[in-house]
């Protein structure tokens, strides 16, 4: 797909009420984060995406892994990851503490000074580890998934399907500081504008 054509749909979904959002971009079935685990563990994506990617998989980045290692090691890891992101962010809403920002997301970027709307990634539970989360953090235990991704090469811009999920983070960023949202008490009127912002 083109990412000049990515675009929000009409909808975001709740994974932890006031805590773990997530996007759904037009075009797509699921929301980004059901998405992105649907695929981690969907072995013929998965093989279609390892073989297609066979380069970068044996590039030594991390590791020399085959595909049917690769395979069975992503869909592993993506069941962890799941259940540790959705617990953390439980956590984090019933105990009132910052538990996303401390365990999970890191600012994309390291040199990002401003404290909401941040580009942020989240690593899978391995070490190291392929799988990415992206999101934008509005505050240090709210956070707007807007896609993942399997990450073979060092720099984000050297992929199509990498480039790809930095313009959906810009795509989401705007939108977030354009509606104005920057805490929980105000998902309420996202909600409400989310469909009229690419009107």
């Amino acid at each position: 797909r083109d990412v000049n054509q990515t675009s929000i749909d009409k909808s975001i979904f709740a994974i932890v009420d006031e805590s773990l959002l997530s996007f759904k971009w037009h075009e797509e079935e699921l929301d980004s984060f059901a998405q992105s685990f649907d695929q981690w563990t969907d072995v013929a994506y998965l093989e279609e995406f390892f073989e297609s990617n066979k380069d970068d998989l044996n590039s030594g980045f991390l590791g020399t892994v085959s595909v049917e290692e690769a395979i069975e090691r992503t869909a592993q890891e993506a069941e962890q990851f799941e259940r540790r992101i959705r617990a953390i962010s439980k956590q984090g809403k019933e105990e009132q503490e910052d538990a996303l920002s401390k365990f999970v997301f890191k600012d994309l970027s390291k040199n990002d000074s401003t404290y909401t709307h941040v580009k942020s990634k989240a690593y899978g539970t391995s070490s190291p580890s392929w799988l990415r989360l992206y999101a934008i953090r509005l505050d240090v235990n709210l956070f707007f998934v807007t896609g993942g991704a399997i990450k073979l090469t060092e720099n984000m811009n050297e992929r199509e399907h990498l480039k790809l999920e930095l313009e959906k983070l810009a795509i989401a960023q705007t939108f977030l500081k354009e509606m104005d949202v920057t805490n929980s008490d105000e998902l309420g009127y996202l909600e409400l504008n989310v469909e009229e912002f690419y009107d």
